[in-house]
């Protein structure tokens, strides 16, 4: 059974997302910040993919936390609500990662991301 961590600070997006992929029958580890993150990587990783919140509370970020746990992430998609030209830049530039936006319809790109395709934000 693929496993999937899903580090999102926002719940009313990560509990949707979380639903989904339990319907579709993935294993779902959901941590609401950075230091849950940490814990349920280290006990539970690793990931086979990490859908990852950009700008998490406390400074933290999505992107710091895949840099840190790259190796136990899987293929990694970053979901964000932000669309400020330094956060589009950071996560768009490195051509390892998916992306897409919280304000758009991200049920494509995060079905198209599962299928191996790694899509881009618009």
């Amino acid at each position: 059974m693929m496993k999937i961590l899903i580090l999102d600070d926002h719940s009313f997006y990560a509990n949707e997302i979380n639903e989904y992929l339990t319907e579709m029958g993935y294993k779902v580890f959901f941590a609401k910040n950075y230091h849950d993150g940490e814990l349920i990587t280290r006990k539970y990783g690793p990931f086979d993919i990490s859908l990852l919140d950009v700008i998490l509370q406390n400074g933290k970020t999505g992107i710091g936390f895949a840099n840190i746990n790259e190796d136990k992430l899987g293929r990694i998609m970053f979901i964000t609500g932000c669309n400020d030209k330094t956060t589009v830049e950071a996560i768009t530039n490195n051509t390892r990662y998916a992306s897409a936006s919280k304000q758009n319809n991200i049920w494509k790109p995060l079905k198209a991301f599962l299928n191996g395709a790694t899509p881009k934000m618009v």
